[in-house]
């Protein structure tokens, strides 16, 4: 079975150009009527490796989850990935990935791609928690999400990277970009998030020295006032010695945007998993088991 897709490409042609690719991921979670959510389409090729499907949580008591492998275990410059994941009406998906991928030094000319499209139909609930990616010396790449979320759709997706200098000399990666866009099926853009950074330091907070970021998006529908009180609540739970959290409103009613500051990688982990429990517990009613993200 070929699946392909339509993908924008900036680095290997003309800026906005199109064309047709295979996706090096394409898994699609849909709800059956006597089984409950299954996987009904897991295609991958190098460099992801995709081994099974469990049910680990109670609530959502359906939920599948699928850990995503590399066989490479990093990102390289001449990757160009792409990336398909869509959770049908009333299906529950769960995607993290095995461990935190490297993206090393590469050329001057040259920038790593990876690019997701995120679909989740009616009620639909999807959350998206890979580990991070750890950005080595002179290493580049651009990344992009689109999310198209029904208005009764759920999503939570985090996004976090590491600075790493393994000589520890205050080395930087060479350049960070990345875009995220999250609209309705109908092509309704609810909110846009770019960010492009360039050698960034190791970087220091007024503080403590910060090498850990991560952003989690919760896209529900909720009145403002409800939107407040989950924000506060996970910041109470993410924030803690070496670590900070922010919570902010994102535009049209789309949800939240959860910012965290870290010293360090393990740091950065409990932060992400303490809001993503923090999510769970008030989606649910219940926490998530014991796992790491």
């Amino acid at each position: 079975m070929s699946t392909t897709a339509a993908a924008r490409v900036g680095g290997a042609g003309p800026v906005g150009s199109i064309v047709t690719v295979t996706p090096h991921l394409d898994l699609a979670f849909m709800h059956h009527p006597v089984v409950g959510t299954h996987l009904s389409r897991r295609l991958a090729r190098y460099p992801f490796v995709l081994t099974g499907a469990f049910r680990i949580d109670e609530q959502p008591a359906d939920m599948v989850t699928t850990i995503l492998q590399s066989a490479s275990g990093a990102i390289l410059g001449a990757d160009r990935l792409l990336q398909k994941i869509l959770v049908g009406a009333g299906a529950s998906g769960h995607v993290t990935s095995q461990a935190a991928l490297a993206v090393h030094r590469m050329d001057e000319e040259i920038m790593a791609e990876d690019h997701i499209t995120v679909s989740v139909e009616a009620g639909g609930f999807l959350e998206y928690l890979p580990a991070p990616r750890v950005l080595f010396p002179g290493s580049a790449l651009n990344q992009s999400m689109a999310i198209d979320i029904a208005e009764d759709g759920t999503a939570v997706i985090g996004d976090s990277f590491i600075v790493y200098d393994p000589e520890h000399r205050g080395a930087s990666f060479r350049h960070y970009q990345g875009a995220v866009v999250i609209r309705r099926p109908s092509g309704h853009v609810l909110a846009v998030d770019h960010f492009d950074l360039r050698r960034l330091p190791s970087g220091y907070g007024k503080s403590f020295r910060v090498i850990a970021y991560g952003t989690l998006l919760i896209l529900i529908k909720d009145k403002p006032e409800g939107f407040a009180a989950l924000g506060r609540s996970i910041e109470t739970a993410a924030q803690g010695s070496g670590r900070m959290a922010a919570a902010s409103l994102l535009p049209r009613h789309a949800g939240l945007a959860i910012r965290i500051a870290a010293e360090d990688g393990q740091g950065l982990r409990e932060a992400m998993t303490a809001a993503w429990a923090m999510t769970r517990l008030h989606l649910t009613g219940r926490p998530p088991n014991r796992r790491r993200i």
